[in-house]
């Protein structure tokens, strides 16, 4: 049903993304509302890919490390703890979006494989940029459990959506080994929804790079 008003949608949303007079409190929610409306549309998403993946690949770079933290102040005199507040709702933000879409372009049951779009040569840098992101976030140790439960999803759903192809990926880069671990029986397991979700994600990593 909302098909029909996605290119509206997606205009509205990208603009008020780009415009420097919207509060960035809202900016956060509406990264997350690119994978809600790909969750949505399914494989009609694929033609907003290569306007979607640039805002979230800019808001990943401002976010992903702390030691670029500081350039999203909304002044020289704001304290780091608020700053450090919206990086992290900025990190759920992009990555609940690229769990959507991921999700969005997964077959159904009973229906028929069809080319990923994210494997396109045009597109598939973005999973590089994706993956580093993921990487400087679960390398955090200031994250919140809010955040490390998103990665783990994340991770997770990147896994079961994308596989096989991005089986070398997770063989690459092996910096997921040690967040899920900390999850599943370190520090950051003290929060259920963390370690479940950790344990989740991890049943569907491992047995994609055993392969």
């Amino acid at each position: 049903k909302i098909l029909p008003f996605c290119d509206k949608i997606m205009l509205v949303l990208l603009e008020d993304l780009r415009s420097p007079d919207l509060h960035r409190s809202v900016k956060p929610g509406m990264l997350s509302c690119f994978g809600e409306i790909a969750l949505a549309v399914g494989p009609n998403y694929e033609k907003y890919l290569p306007y979607a993946l640039p805002v979230l690949t800019s808001a990943a770079m401002m976010c992903g490390s702390p030691t670029r933290h500081r350039e999203l102040a909304a002044s020289e005199t704001e304290d780091d703890e608020d700053v450090a507040e919206y990086a992290n709702n900025l990190r759920v933000g992009v990555l609940e979006a690229y769990s959507g879409m991921m999700q969005g372009f997964k077959p159904k049951p009973g229906e028929p494989e069809k080319p990923n779009p994210f494997f396109r040569p045009e597109i598939v840098s973005y999973l590089n940029e994706y993956f580093k992101f993921c990487e400087d976030v679960a390398m955090d140790s200031e994250k919140t459990h809010e955040v490390a439960k998103t990665l783990a999803g994340s991770l997770g759903d990147s896994a079961d959506c994308l596989k096989p192809h991005i089986a070398t990926a997770f063989k690459q880069k092996r910096f997921w080994q040690g967040f899920l671990q900390d999850c599943i029986t370190g520090s950051l397991s003290v929060d259920d929804r963390v370690n479940s979700t950790a344990q989740w994600a991890q049943s569907i990593i491992v047995p994609l790079v055993s392969s």
